[in-house]
Formats: C-alpha cells, sequence, structure tokens
C-alpha cells in the first residue's frame, strides 16, 4: 500500500514523497539435495513474513 503526494510549479518541475508499507509470507521452499564429500546434504530456505515501511522521494521535470 502506498500514497503519493505530489507538488508542481509553473514551469512543470515538482516534487514527489511516497510513503509506503509492503508485505509478504513466503512459504517453504523446496528443499534441494547435493553430494558433498561422499554425504548428502539438503537444504531449504524455511518460511518466513517480512514488512517493509519506507519513504521514497523523487524530482519531477
Amino acid at each position: 500500500m502506498s500514497v503519493e503526494f505530489e507538488r508542481k510549479k509553473k514551469d512543470g518541475r515538482g516534487f514527489k514523497i511516497e510513503p509506503y508499507i509492503r508485505t509478504w509470507s513466503i512459504g517453504d521452499s523446496e528443499p534441494t539435495f547435493f553430494w558433498v564429500g561422499g554425504e548428502l546434504w539438503g537444504v531449504m530456505e524455511p518460511a518466513n513474513n517480512t514488512t517493509e515501511i519506507g519513504i521514497g522521494a523523487s524530482l519531477t521535470f
């Protein structure tokens, strides 16, 4: 979710600011197996939830 605020001058130049919140949820990845020194190893990325909060700013012309 984000909201953008913009301020423009008569000559077309301006400034934008955009506060935002991004969230996502990722399940377990599929395991991957490989051999290391004669031993079988298995690895996977565990499930995780992430929330990112920030502010974007830009100049327009």
